[in-house]
């Protein structure tokens, strides 16, 4: 038995399989960005907080948590 599909239906079909496929990951693509951003806002305000009210800068905040770290571990 010899099934003949024509060119254009077998086109059709490959598009029709990729847009099903890129749809669901474009949409875990945008999740995954809008979480990303509205981390590094948080981050960036924490630190703009914290230099607000403590007067340290990030590199000062930097070396102060990994001494705190450090004190922690020994």
């Amino acid at each position: 038995m010899n099934l003949h599909v024509p060119e254009a239906a077998l086109t059709l079909a490959l598009i029709l399989g990729a847009i099903a496929l890129a749809l669901p990951l474009l949409g875990w693509l945008l999740r995954v960005a809008g979480s990303l951003i509205s981390s590094a806002i948080s981050i960036l305000l924490l630190l703009f907080l914290v230099k607000l009210v403590f007067g340290l800068n990030p590199d000062q905040l930097w070396f102060q948590a990994s001494h705190f770290v450090q004190k922690l571990v020994s």
